[in-house]
């Protein structure tokens, strides 16, 4: 009997654990209201002058050869690409933030 009693009380919370969950919101993805468009290099070797200049490099803490290189062009427009020092190469995926 007091087996069969843990088991509705372990129940009843669970159900209402459950009953106060929310849905996350979902993650801004390329074209969605929010989200930061996106461009991609021709060369894997050079970076447009038009980018403007090297504004920070950081780290990739779960990616030891990476590297994230940010520029900011002289209308404010702010490009991260990423640098792989393991192959000498830029990615070709650029994030662009655009300044109003």
């Amino acid at each position: 009997m007091p087996g069969q009693l843990l088991n509705t009380v372990t129940v009843l919370v669970l159900v209402a654990i459950a009953a106060g969950c929310t849905r996350l919101p979902q993650e801004s993805r390329p074209g969605m209201p929010g989200s930061v468009s996106a461009e991609t290099l021709n060369s894997f070797q050079t970076i447009p002058a038009e980018w403007g200049t090297l504004a920070g490099v950081g780290d990739v803490s779960n990616t030891p050869n990476m590297t994230r290189l940010w520029f900011e062009g002289e209308d404010g427009t702010v490009r991260l690409i990423l640098y792989n020092s393991f192959n000498s190469r830029l990615l070709d995926s650029v994030a662009v933030i655009r300044r109003r």
